[in-house]
């Protein structure tokens, strides 16, 4: 069983969001301290996480043993960005290569996801990064609702 932990404040929607997510794919998913994959929500304060891999807005704001670390966000140095908005359609853009969990590499690309909150983009990023280095093939994550 997949272990993560969700770093947010108690008003964000991120844990809730990967749980729905998580379960749209049929994939077993438990919230532990004691994880695989560290994600850190865009306002969560700087707090230690210890997982395989850590998923944050900032890699130069988080306290991690992980061995590899993906930002997500608005900026273009980030691992995941968004390329274009459009109604209930946002484009993702992957700018790097990324390992998963089962070491399989993710290849630089952008795919399509739907949205039903334009508000939260960081919160759609977070939960793509998250079921990508899951190892959730991009052509399921783009069918899923975020």
């Amino acid at each position: 069983m997949l272990k993560i932990n969700v770093l947010q404040n108690d008003d964000e929607l991120l844990r809730e969001v990967l749980i729905n997510a998580f379960k749209e794919c049929k994939t077993d998913v438990e919230i532990s301290q004691d994880s695989d994959v560290c994600i850190f929500s865009a306002s969560t304060p700087n707090s230690m996480c210890t997982s395989k891999i850590a998923i944050s807005p900032d890699a130069k704001n988080i306290s991690t043993d992980a061995v590899e670390i993906i930002t997500y966000g608005l900026c273009c140095k980030n691992t995941l960005t968004i390329s274009s908005y459009i109604e209930n359609r946002m484009v993702i853009s992957l700018q790097r290569s990324v390992k998963t969990l089962n070491g399989n590499e993710v290849e630089v690309q952008d795919f399509p996801v739907i949205i039903s909150d334009p508000d939260e983009p960081e919160l759609v990023l977070a939960a793509v990064a998250t079921l990508i280095v899951c190892d959730v093939p991009i052509s399921q994550i783009s069918k899923l609702p975020f």
